[in-house]
């Protein structure tokens, strides 16, 4: 079965591993994955990358960075568990996302270390990210 052309996007790690859309790889102080999603049909252009990060979530910051799949957001979101989970657990995730005309490619990044660290970590992974244009 062919996959659609509009759907690959990859993600060369330092160590020459390649992640590849819903795979998961842990490397220094992050969890990575790529996601490829559809754009809602009108979504609000000013924060656009809520409807990327999803529910239960609080974006810290978020800023435009370039990468080497061109001009991105990079947000930094604190996501914490649904209120039945009981559970008052929060992680931070770093998202990096492109907006292509039918999809948004992004790279979400669950911090699982220094916070600080994972910042400049994800912007450097960023370099070597592939998006379909």
């Amino acid at each position: 079965m062919q996959v659609n052309p509009s759907l690959q996007t990859t993600l060369k790690l330092p160590n020459a591993t390649i992640i590849a859309p819903n795979q998961t790889v842990q490397w220094k102080d992050l969890s990575i994955r790529l996601l490829v999603t559809s754009l809602p049909p009108s979504y609000v252009t000013t924060e656009r990358y809520a409807s990327v990060v999803g529910n239960h979530s609080t974006t810290v910051s978020h800023n435009t960075i370039t990468t080497s799949a061109g001009k991105a957001t990079l947000v930094l979101n604190k996501r914490t568990q649904p209120a039945a989970s009981k559970s008052t657990a929060v992680t931070y995730e770093y998202w990096v996302i492109v907006y292509g005309s039918q999809y948004a490619y992004a790279i979400d990044a669950t911090v699982i270390g220094n916070l600080n660290k994972a910042r400049n970590e994800v912007i450097q992974l960023s370099q070597q990210w592939k998006v379909p244009h």
